[in-house]
């Protein structure tokens, strides 16, 4: 129904839910299949937290998160990964947060966000701004 009306937020929160009934029932494959494609719906939405959810979900399951479609941006730019965090450090967030956010670890945070300030050639992450 939210397919239809179109409400691409409320149809991917909906085959959430679909997943869990489905991994209820011991229907794992199939749950992964529902969640690995919600996590592609959310970040095509720029949902990051719920993607990131989704990818946690899909480790928990025993399923590999789907494969991200470039993990290296061309000329040397940032990853999908290092925007998502550029764009969390940009809006003020610890790496505490950013790792809760994202379901990281704190030391991946701690190197995703060294590499983003030496991608971005600035000396703070007070002077990152949102990548466009």
């Amino acid at each position: 129904a939210y397919e239809a009306m179109p409400r691409p937020y409320g149809a991917a929160r909906a085959a959430e839910a679909e997943a869990a009934a489905l991994l209820e029932l011991g229907e794992r494959e199939e749950a992964a299949r529902i969640v690995a494609d919600a996590a592609e719906r959310y970040a095509t939405l720029g949902a990051t937290h719920d993607a990131a959810r989704c990818r946690h979900k899909l480790r928990q399951i025993g399923v590999g998160a789907p494969p991200r479609k470039a993990r290296k941006a061309p000329g040397g730019g940032l990853s999908p990964r290092e925007r998502e965090v550029a764009g969390l450090v940009a809006q003020g967030r610890t790496n505490r947060e950013i790792a809760e956010v994202l379901f990281l670890s704190r030391r991946t945070v701690d190197t995703h966000v060294a590499r983003v300030l030496q991608k971005l050639g600035v000396r703070s992450r007070n002077d990152v701004i949102l990548p466009s």
